[in-house]
């Protein structure tokens, strides 16, 4: 799925949204996620997931071409958990089958 296929998703939810909108809607998503795990917070959106950062520190490696020693700067991350009700959804689980 694009950005594109989540914006004609909008336009379909409501007919009077034209294409500048949906891509203004989509993209003002996009930031507020960003903007969130930038700053160190969570993005939580309730029954679909949360956007967290995870900080990677520096480590060595071995680079495999040619042996000599590599250190990996340290990194920010971004981690996506989907909601239980995401994951019941994509696995086709009814509320009744869901074991708590």
């Amino acid at each position: 799925m694009t950005k594109d296929d989540i914006e004609k998703m909008v336009q379909r939810v409501d007919k009077s949204i034209d294409s500048k909108l949906a891509s203004s809607i989509v993209d003002l998503v996009f930031d507020v996620i960003r903007d969130a795990v930038k700053s160190g917070r969570r993005a939580e959106f309730r029954k679909f997931g949360s956007f967290s950062p995870h900080f990677r520190s520096e480590y060595s490696m071995v680079n495999p071409m040619n042996g000599k020693n590599v250190v990996s700067r340290e990194r920010k991350l971004m981690r996506f958990r989907a909601a239980q009700v995401l994951n019941n959804k994509i696995n086709n689980y009814s509320k009744d089958e869901v074991v708590k």
